[in-house]
């Protein structure tokens, strides 16, 4: 019988990001520490979690003789519990469109984009829609090139994201970044997606894995 051992430094660290991630939505203090706390420290929890999950996943499939059927048996489970809550916020989802007059076949192209991708309004379901698109990702392009490639390349993506983001005040005149970012929201809705946003913390979480291993 095999033994699973637990990693104690990382339950605890979860069950701390997990708090963090609470004081996002109850933004339990106001004025300036509100902004320490909530819009900087607690903001560590989602990549945290982005790159522990994939840390986890990638472990097993670097050791494991057939990790196309992890990765399927993985990307089946992340859609039951995402089929679930999405049928949940249904009723609301096709409410929302409606509420903008989304009709025709935008309004069938929209609930397939918050499906896929769970754009406004089941947005809380981001998490599991993001891992759905990185954790293959990661893995596809882990075998086709190098670490330092992988990790580069999904480190521009995520920089691009953050400037867009949070900075957006000091980068709207440059010409490029505007294209990407009407690409981005034309594609995926919004910046929340496995391919801007959990994609470099996922290839992390492979790397630090792979190098665990070794």
């Amino acid at each position: 019988m095999m033994i699973r051992y637990r990693n104690s430094c990382i339950d605890l660290l979860k069950f701390v990001m997990a708090l963090l991630v609470v004081a996002i939505h109850v933004r339990p203090f106001t004025g300036n520490l509100s902004f320490l706390y909530v819009d900087c420290i607690a903001r560590l929890a989602n990549p945290m979690f982005f790159t522990i999950t994939s840390y986890y996943f990638f472990e097993k499939v670097i050791k494991s003789e057939d990790s196309v059927k992890l990765l399927r048996q993985y990307m089946k489970r992340i859609l039951m519990l995402y089929l679930v809550w999405f049928i949940f916020y249904l009723p609301s989802t096709i409410q929302y469109n409606l509420d903008r007059q989304i009709k025709g076949r935008a309004f069938f192209f929209k609930l397939l984009q918050q499906f896929f991708l769970s754009g406004p309004p089941n947005s809380a379901l981001w998490f599991l829609t993001a891992l759905f698109l990185a954790i293959p990702l990661v893995y596809l392009l882990a075998k086709k090139c190098p670490d330092w490639l992988l990790l580069s390349f999904s480190l521009v993506l995520y920089a691009l994201t953050v400037l867009e983001i949070d900075y957006h005040a000091w980068i709207e005149s440059i010409t490029w970044i505007n294209i990407y970012s009407q690409i981005i929201r034309s594609i995926f809705g919004w910046f929340a997606s496995g391919l801007c946003y959990a994609f470099f913390f996922c290839s992390l979480g492979y790397i630090l894995a792979k190098q665990r291993i070794r």
